[in-house]
C-alpha cells in the first residue's frame, strides 16, 4: 500500500495534484491498483489522459462517485476506464448523499464506517462514496493477486456478475450493477 499525497494544505484538491499521483503510481511506484476517494465536477482532459494511462498500463482505477446526492458527474468516476462506486447503507439502500448517474459501476458500504480522524487519534465514524471505493479497491487487489495480468475490464465483468442487484432491475444509475459481494467475486 503505496499512500500518495495529492492534496495540498487543506481538505480541498486540484486536478494537477491528482494527475501528478496518478503518474506517480504508475511510473514512480508501479502500482497495480489506484483509489482515488476524491473527485471534481470538471472534466479535465490531463486527468482523462491520466487514468486512460493506467489503464493501458494495467492498473486498475477505482474512484468515489461523489456526495451530493445528485446526478452531476464526478471525474475520475466517470471516465469509462476508471470503476465509480456509490454508497449504500446498513440495509443495502443507495445512501442519499450518493451521487447517481452513469459514473456509478457498483456500489458498496459507505455509511457509518469506522476510521480515524484527520484531526486528532479519536476514532470516528464516517459517511461518503469515499469510503465505498476502498472496499471496492480491495476486490481489485484480491483479483491482482490471482492473475497480475488482470485489466480494467477483467475486473469490471467479474463485478458485473457478482454484485447483488438492487433497485430496478439490471443495471441503473443508483446501484450501477448492484452491491460489492466478496463471496460471489471470489467464486
Amino acid at each position: 500500500i503505496i499512500p500518495i499525497k495529492c492534496f495540498g494544505a487543506s481538505k480541498e484538491t486540484s486536478a494537477s495534484y491528482l494527475v501528478e499521483s496518478i503518474y506517480k503510481a504508475v511510473d514512480d511506484y508501479h502500482c497495480d491498483i489506484i483509489n482515488l476517494s476524491s473527485g471534481m465536477v470538471e472534466n479535465i482532459k490531463s486527468m482523462e489522459e491520466a487514468v486512460a494511462y493506467a489503464a493501458s498500463k494495467g492498473v486498475i482505477v477505482v474512484a468515489s462517485v461523489g456526495n451530493e446526492g445528485n446526478a452531476t458527474l464526478n471525474y475520475p468516476a466517470a471516465y469509462d476506464c476508471v470503476v465509480g462506486v456509490g454508497a449504500v447503507d446498513q440495509n443495502g439502500n443507495v445512501a442519499s448523499f450518493s451521487d447517481k448517474n452513469r459514473s456509478v459501476f457498483v456500489v458498496a458500504p459507505g455509511t457509518k464506517i469506522l476510521s480515524l480522524s484527520y484531526k486528532s487519534n479519536d476514532t470516528l465514524t464516517w459517511d461518503g462514496t469515499s469510503f465505498s471505493a476502498p472496499f471496492v479497491t480491495v476486490a481489485a487487489a484480491i483479483l491482482k493477486q490471482y492473475d497480475k495480468s488482470a485489466t480494467i475490464n477483467d475486473f469490471m465483468e467479474i463485478l458485473k456478475v457478482s454484485s447483488v442487484d438492487g433497485g430496478a432491475a439490471g443495471y441503473d444509475t443508483s446501484y450501477g450493477y448492484g452491491s460489492l459481494n466478496i463471496a460471489n467475486f471470489l467464486s
